[in-house]
């Protein structure tokens, strides 16, 4: 059977499922058939059957099954993370989303992790997925607003000392303007003599 046929018969969420929960479980890991036993367990699952060793080696579905040479090509600190959150990718699926959306991965990952421990997360895969595809990613705390004529202790000392020395002129913190939000020190200007 071609993968355009397991495509058509079963759709491919159907084979993804398949894949993830082969590898989550580490069965396929021992079989000697691999794509037999996908193939296999694919249609068992389709029936609701646990799926059986194939008797006689099937040719099939070769590139949806778990190879190492295709694992070798996705960053392996990566494939960690995902392991670490529980997140399993079928290789082909991993590849293409990290081909996508590499530089939002490890955003992503952190954001299905933060929504697991809110318990609004079933089926971290898909989240995962949803969550590069349509960018949703942790969203970053806005820099803390406060108000820039409080000056911090290092701060209220240096000014002092610009002022005693003539740097700044001499004015109450509260008093001195604000340009773009931050503080604007007064500066003497000294008229040059004329000859």
């Amino acid at each position: 059977m071609r993968i355009a046929g397991c495509l058509i018969e079963y759709g491919e969420d159907a084979m993804l499922d398949a894949a993830v929960q082969l590898r989550k479980t580490g069965e396929i890991l021992t079989q000697e058939d691999k794509e037999g036993y996908f193939l296999n367990y694919l249609q068992n699952a389709q029936r609701g059957f646990k799926a059986v060793t194939p008797k006689k080696p099937m040719t099939a579905i070769k590139s949806v099954a778990i190879d190492t040479a295709t694992a070798a090509i996705f960053p392996t600190e990566i494939m960690q993370m995902l392991k670490k959150a529980d997140i399993h990718l079928v290789p082909a699926l991993a590849e293409k989303l990290w081909a996508a959306h590499s530089e939002k991965f490890v955003e992503a990952i952190a954001y299905v992790d933060q929504k697991v421990k809110e318990g609004k997360v079933a089926n971290r895969e898909g989240y995962f997925v949803k969550c590069l595809e349509e960018g949703w990613l942790v969203k970053k705390p806005e820099p803390e607003k406060r108000d820039p004529h409080t000056l911090t202790d290092v701060q209220q000392q240096w000014y002092e000392w610009a002022c005693m020395t003539g740097i700044c002129v001499n004015t109450p913190v509260k008093d001195l303007p604000t340009k773009m939000g931050v503080l604007a020190l007064l500066i003497p200007i000294k008229r040059q003599a004329t000859i």
